[in-house]
């Protein structure tokens, strides 16, 4: 185990002990010359050779026929290959993880190159199998900022801590067709026995800035919407505020015309009515129907005047443009006709007019036609 052999080994102790561990082992030594046992202790030791190896110790008194301790019996086992297993464990279980990983993983020297790549690392940049491994780690930077990457690895290893690279910067990498994307990059140094390493932790941002831009359109377009419905909600406000006065003056005006008018219409009606009645002589049967349809005029124009502000008269019964057909002249002639022969029927009037519900709206087109 240790290369001595017996005649070298008896009667001294070989000079197994590591000098780190020197004062230790004669601490241990004495209180087992005290009646302590060792049992399962992991230490190194060195072989004849120089190189070191792994043990567990276990030592305990040797007593002597008088009853005193007389020595220390010692046995160590080789932890070579349990070792050499928990190592290959742990690297079977780092493997997992690290393949396992979506984000691409990088381990870089402190010359930048790379000396482990993950499977996600070569299919996010485009490299075959074990290809990215011995690559210098600027193959990976864009064309644009190349040139500088090499200064700013510098910087970092003066002050290497686990920090995001770019902090604030939006970052690019290059795949090996020459193509880019956008990534994120963590880094985390390493101390190894070669020296300091850093791993780099890469993630493919692509679909993030998609969605980015796409909610920052929607934004645009609803602070635009926003905009325009606030510019039409302002609108809306203006025209109520110009039907209000509208209303307003139409109810004002609809008053004083019903003041205005109705005294000397009443006026017209009664002084025509002392006519029809013949009160200050008699009169033909011409002027008997001149008073007479001064009588129906004035009468008519009172009706319109109480007619509720609510109902306003129909466009095509007003005069202007309706979406009814509209009657050329000698139409409008056969039709007065018709009412003058059928005035004292105003249902028969009212088919004839396709007018059946409304009396207010009768009496306006029959007034108009006549």
């Amino acid at each position: 185990m240790f290369g001595w052999t017996e005649a070298e080994t008896l009667g001294g102790l070989p000079p197994v002990i590591p000098p780190a561990e020197i004062g230790g082992f004669h601490q241990t030594l004495a209180r087992q010359f005290g009646g302590d046992s060792i049992s399962g202790v992991q230490c190194n030791r060195i072989r004849k050779d120089g190189s070191t190896i792994d043990v567990t110790l276990c030592s305990w008194p040797l007593s002597g026929p008088a009853g005193g301790i007389i020595g220390i019996v010692a046995m160590h086992a080789d932890l070579t290959r349990e070792k050499l297993a928990a190592e290959a464990r742990a690297e079977a279980r780092f493997r997992r993880v690290f393949e396992a990983t979506a984000d691409a993983i990088l381990k870089v020297d402190g010359a930048g190159r790379i000396l482990l790549a993950n499977t996600s690392a070569e299919r996010m940049f485009g490299y075959e199998p074990g290809m990215l491994v011995g690559e210098s780690v600027e193959a990976l930077i864009p064309d644009r900022f190349r040139e500088k990457h090499p200064q700013h690895r510098g910087s970092y290893s003066r002050g290497p801590v686990m920090r995001p690279m770019g902090t604030g910067l939006a970052l690019w990498a290059r795949r090996a067709d020459g193509t880019e994307l956008p990534v994120d990059v963590n880094l985390s140094p390493v101390q190894d026995d070669a020296g300091p390493e850093v791993v780099c932790t890469i993630r493919d941002m692509t679909d993030r800035r998609r969605i980015e831009a796409e909610i920052l359109a929607l934004n645009e377009h609803l602070t635009q919407t926003a905009a325009e419905l606030a510019a039409t909600n302002t609108e809306l406000q203006l025209r109520n505020r110009e039907v209000e006065r509208a209303g307003r003056l139409k109810s004002e005006f609809l008053a004083s015309m019903s003041h205005e008018l109705r005294t000397p219409l009443n006026a017209i009606i009664g002084f025509s009515d002392l006519l029809a009645e013949q009160t200050a002589g008699p009169i033909n049967e011409k002027q008997r129907r001149f008073v007479s349809h001064i009588t129906q005029g004035a009468r008519h124009l009172v009706d319109l005047i109480k007619a509720p502000p609510e109902a306003p008269i129909p466009r095509e019964l007003a005069g202007a443009p309706g979406d009814g057909v509209s009657l050329d002249e000698r139409e409008r002639r056969l039709l007065a006709n018709a009412l003058e022969k059928t005035s004292g029927n105003q249902a028969q009037a009212a088919r004839l007019l396709g007018i059946t519900r409304d009396r207010l709206r009768y009496k306006m087109k029959k007034f108009q036609l006549v």
